[in-house]
């Protein structure tokens, strides 16, 4: 069994420093839950076959699985990683992340510099060659929640009801406003995956994502076809059987219209 020393972070309003941390003893399995990952913004640029990197923010995923077995979500418009199923390795101090298929991928690699905290790189290789590497360091780590997590972001009790509704086989056109067209991956939950999650049990704020002004600085303020460029508040969601981190966003009247779970 790996064993470190791991202190977890509690979760805060992004806008604060991390605060009061738990010195505990981790093993494989006690990585499992959201996690908070500070990725570089990107832009690709396609005349010189480059990346442009951005400035850092805070990425939001969440991590499933058994020993051995790990495997990744994340919530990341604007970023390298692809969205969807990526691999979780820990031996000893040191953490793997990759989002690879059998061309290439993106790979982080972190080590556990100081209690609770993982800093490393990111780079993205082809056939195993590094091509490009994040010039700024990345920190990684895992989120603790609890029903006396602070609600900073306002929103849990909407997010709760919109996921019942869901899961109710309400449409989802009369419950929420949403964009016609969403990144790949990246639809909302649907009717069958949350019913098969069982009921909430437990919504709790993790933070905000890149306002506009972040995006803006690369020079494409907002995704093709896309609506998510402005700010939305990430949750994480535990079910009966299960585990989900959101994003939301409301209106000013309080409509729904942005929605995406990892």
């Amino acid at each position: 069994m790996k064993r470190l020393a791991l202190a977890f972070l509690a979760a805060v309003s992004p806008l604060s420093a991390f605060a009061e941390t738990e010195t505990v003893t981790v093993t494989d399995e006690s990585l499992i839950g959201p996690w908070r990952i500070g990725m570089p913004l990107w832009n690709f640029v396609q005349r010189n076959v480059s990346i442009d990197y951005g400035p850092m923010r805070d990425a939001y995923c969440r991590v499933e699985g058994r020993r051995d077995d790990l495997h990744v979500h994340c919530l990341l418009p604007r970023t390298p990683l692809k969205m969807g199923d990526g691999d979780m390795s820990l031996h000893g101090d040191a953490m793997h992340i990759c989002w690879c298929d059998f061309i290439g991928g993106e790979h982080v690699d972190a080590t556990q510099k100081t209690p609770g905290v993982f800093s490393g790189s990111l780079t993205v290789r082809v056939t195993g060659i590094p091509v490009f590497r994040a010039p700024s360091a990345l920190t990684a780590s895992r989120i603790v929640v609890s029903d006396s997590t602070p609600d900073a972001g306002g929103k849990s009790a909407v997010l709760a009801k919109l996921l019942a509704g869901i899961a109710d086989g309400v449409p989802l056109s009369s419950l929420a406003q949403l964009p016609a067209k969403f990144p790949a991956n990246a639809d909302p939950p649907t009717a069958e995956e949350l019913r098969g999650l069982g009921p909430v049990r437990l919504v709790a704020y993790l933070g905000h994502t890149t306002p506009p002004e972040d995006y803006a600085a690369l020079g494409q303020p907002s995704l093709p076809g896309d609506d998510r460029a402005f700010l939305m508040q990430v949750y994480d969601v535990e079910f009966a059987k299960g585990e989900r981190v959101c994003e939301l966003r409301t209106r000013e009247d309080g409509v729904v219209n942005g929605l995406v779970c990892a």
